[in-house]
Parts: C-alpha cells; structure tokens; sequence
C-alpha cells in the first residue's frame, strides 16, 4: 500500500520515473502518513482509496492503470477520493440461440447533478462492489421496473 501512494499522482509521467532516491524518499513518507492518519502501514486498500459523492463514501478497490481504473487525490483525512477512472462499463452477451442481455454499472447513478435524486448515487455501492445491474432490453422488462413514463416537454 505505501508502494502505491508512493507513486501518487500517478497520472503525472514524474510518478513513475523519479530516481530511486526520490522514490525511496516517497515510499518512506507514504508510509509515516499511513502510520499517522491509520496506526499502522498494512491498511486495507478500501479503508484508503474512496468512492465519495454527496454523502456517500464506500471504499474501492482498483487502482491506476488496473482493470478497475480508479485516479485519485489525497484528502485531508489520509484517504484517497477517486476523481477519474472507469465510468460507464457496459456488458453485451450473446447466447447460442440469440439472444441478447447486457448488464452495466456507472460510478454514482444516472442523475450525477441532482443531489435531491434517488439515482444522484444509487449505483456507487454496485461499482464499488465490482458488479453490474441489469440493463432491460425489451418494453416488457423496462415496463416491469419502470418509475414513471412521461414525453419531453411534458410536466413531470
């Protein structure tokens, strides 16, 4: 972990290609900012690395440049908050008859701007678990789980 935070920000090309010297100097510096701010230096990397959007603040796991793409900037409190990354992932599957099915995830919700939503953050904790939500393909299933149905430029 303090080998991670070591080479923090690790979007800037200077993270990975200091000198062994500076990098030694980092790793050491990571390493009293664990023990500081957490007691100890072997701390769960989802107690450091958060998802945090209104209220919501869930651990991550991922990292720079992984399969689970998470940039991050340190806070105050020690911890990491993911501000780039992975965004939209959308899953497609065929089967051997045909048929399609697809599953998707998105950071925080489908209403990123609205704090006042049920969907500002209704994702965050599927993303930060790894897994992926339904996307419903045909009018029956869409119309099994829809909300409200209205056409633009009506009243809501």
């Amino acid at each position: 972990m303090a080998a991670l935070l070591a080479l923090l920000p690790a979007d800037e090309p200077e993270a990975t290609e200091a000198p062994t010297p500076v990098l030694v100097q980092r790793l050491s510096a990571a390493a009293r900012l664990l023990q500081d701010r957490f007691g100890r230096i072997d701390v769960p990397w989802q107690d450091v690395l958060r998802l945090r959007h209104g209220t919501v603040d869930l651990g991550l796991s991922g990292g720079p440049d992984l399969l689970h793409a998470v940039y991050g900037r340190p806070g105050q409190d020690g911890r990491i908050a993911g501000v780039a990354g992975d965004s939209y992932i959308l899953l497609v599957e065929w089967d051997r008859e045909g048929r399609v099915s697809s599953r998707s995830i998105q950071p925080y919700g489908s209403a990123t701007l609205d704090a006042h939503s049920p969907h500002y953050a209704d994702q965050a904790p599927l993303f930060a678990a790894c897994r992926l939500k339904p996307v419903w393909m045909d009018e029956s299933e869409i119309r099994a789980h829809l909300e409200r149905e209205y056409r633009p430029g009506e009243r809501r």
